[in-house]
């Protein structure tokens, strides 16, 4: 089963140059702004927020190794 998984992100990854896995995080394309983790270094990446509506926060690239968030 698990070749199975494999074998089917493969193939979309490489017919599709712009795909990317749904991990269960939406991530918002439009941002331009850079954000370093002040943790690891890291770059951070915006993410829309589930609890209040409009609003985004900032979680580290490096998770789960780096769990440092920051809310805007």
């Amino acid at each position: 089963m698990k070749d199975k998984i494999m074998e089917y992100v493969l193939s979309k990854r490489n017919n599709h140059s712009d795909w990317k896995p749904n991990i269960g995080h939406s991530y918002d394309d439009n941002n331009t702004e850079k954000k370093l983790c002040s943790k690891c270094g890291r770059l951070m990446i915006r993410r829309p927020d589930k609890f209040r509506e409009g609003k985004f926060w900032w979680g580290c690239k490096g998770y789960p190794n780096c769990n440092y968030t920051e809310k805007e």
